[in-house]
């Protein structure tokens, strides 16, 4: 089942409305550990970064305030690092096939 933008907006902003701090906390790790889980098995990067977005604009100051959550922020950060690492060498070496090819139909 896939969901529109605004309804994932809709599910993010309905994380834990009613519940304690505590509560809210642990299901916000749940979500930034599905999204590292995301990014490890390189799987939708572009999705991940628009979630990401949306939820870090919703969640970004529980997650400022909370030093537990420390360790999952820098894991995030290190897997978005080493996702765009390896895009940006899939890029390169899709460049550098290009001009290759473009140079030996110019002999």
């Amino acid at each position: 089942m896939s969901l529109s933008p605004s309804d994932v907006e809709s599910e993010f902003r309905l994380l834990c409305p009613f519940e304690g701090y505590t509560a809210a906390l642990k299901q916000i790790q749940t979500v930034v550990a599905h999204f590292n889980t995301l990014l490890k098995d390189k799987a939708a990067f572009e999705l991940v970064q628009a979630y990401l977005h949306c939820f870090l604009t919703i969640h970004g100051g529980k997650i400022m305030k909370s030093f537990s959550m420390k360790p999952d922020v820098q894991q995030l950060a290190l897997q978005l690092r080493r996702s765009d690492e390896r895009l940006n060498v899939l890029l390169h070496t899709c460049l550098c096939l290009i001009k290759v090819h473009l140079d030996i139909q110019l002999l």
